[in-house]
């Protein structure tokens, strides 16, 4: 770099003054004390500044009009490269960002829907519209919520087992055919059906029945029951048969009910509230009741 412009003026004065004072030796003239510190001084200030480094300065780098790095100079000129930047490789081609796996963890959609007839699941929540097949010895259709059971002979336990398969909640309408036959105790029969609106079981033989305690318990969503015919002579517990009912309005048959060896009936209609009447009930025989 040039120097500044106040230290030039200074050494072009002391420069004449140290040609002045040569001249003046030359000629036998004693130069000035004054001068003589003067070059003295300079001297020294000469002799000072030779022994520092020279100033880095910050040049700007070819590349700098480009918006390069700046090169930085040491006092002998050398510009230090500036860092490299990392290599790019031209044929990797671009970076392909990647989708998560469809149904994240085991693959599966979490918001796609369950086959509810699927294995494992529960029976209950399977919207079956259509099924058949037998219950004990006797055949049964299964379409659009009405379940039909034909001819045959069928336990209590079978009956469970198939409303168990079927899922009692899908269960609206229940028809028994003649010849259809209930080959020991009815209780819990239809208990807590939820779903059942009407059933017609004037064709359902249940000559063999002793218990028929809570038969139709816990279901309120049941309008009419039909159990025109039935052979209730073996019947020994009636109690709780209809409790819970709340729906219920129509029972057919009960004037032909044989009684006389019923000893609980104890909550037999309770929770009836939409029961319209009960007198059939005026003829049964009460006799051997003791809880009613």
């Amino acid at each position: 770099m040039r120097e500044r412009e106040p230290r030039k003026r200074v050494r072009r004065a002391l420069g004449l003054a140290l040609s002045l004072a040569l001249a003046m030796q030359l000629l036998g003239v004693r130069a000035p004390a004054a001068l003589a510190e003067a070059l003295e001084g300079e001297s020294a200030i000469e002799e000072e500044r030779s022994g520092e480094e020279p100033p880095v300065e910050e040049v700007a780098s070819a590349d700098a009009g480009a918006g390069g790095p700046l090169a930085v100079q040491d006092g002998d000129g050398h510009g230090a490269a500036p860092e490299e930047a990392p290599a790019v490789d031209e044929d990797a081609g671009p970076v392909e960002a990647r989708a998560p796996e469809e149904g994240g963890p085991g693959g599966r959609d979490e918001g796609a829907p369950v086959d509810a007839r699927a294995p494992g699941a529960d029976p209950a929540g399977a919207l079956r519209t259509q099924d058949g097949g037998t219950v004990g010895g006797a055949p049964y259709a299964f379409a659009d919520g009405v379940l039909t059971v034909g001819e045959g002979s069928f336990s209590i336990a079978d009956w469970k087992a198939l409303l168990g398969a079927l899922g009692k909640g899908n269960v609206t309408r229940v028809v028994f055919e003649s010849g259809a036959r209930l080959a020991d105790g009815a209780t819990d029969m239809f208990r807590n059906m939820g779903n059942l609106v009407s059933v017609d079981a004037s064709g359902l033989d249940v000559s063999s029945v002793t218990n028929m305690g809570s038969l139709f318990r816990g279901c309120p969503k049941l309008k009419s029951v039909d159990c025109s015919g039935w052979d209730t002579g073996a019947v020994t517990d009636m109690g709780n048969m209809f409790n819970g009912c709340t729906g219920l309005a129509t029972i057919e048959g009960l004037a032909g009910w044989d009684t006389g060896a019923v000893t609980s009936m104890g909550f037999m209609f309770y929770g009836c509230e939409r029961l319209a009447t009960v007198d059939a009930l005026a003829g049964w025989d009460t006799g051997a009741v003791t809880s009613m």
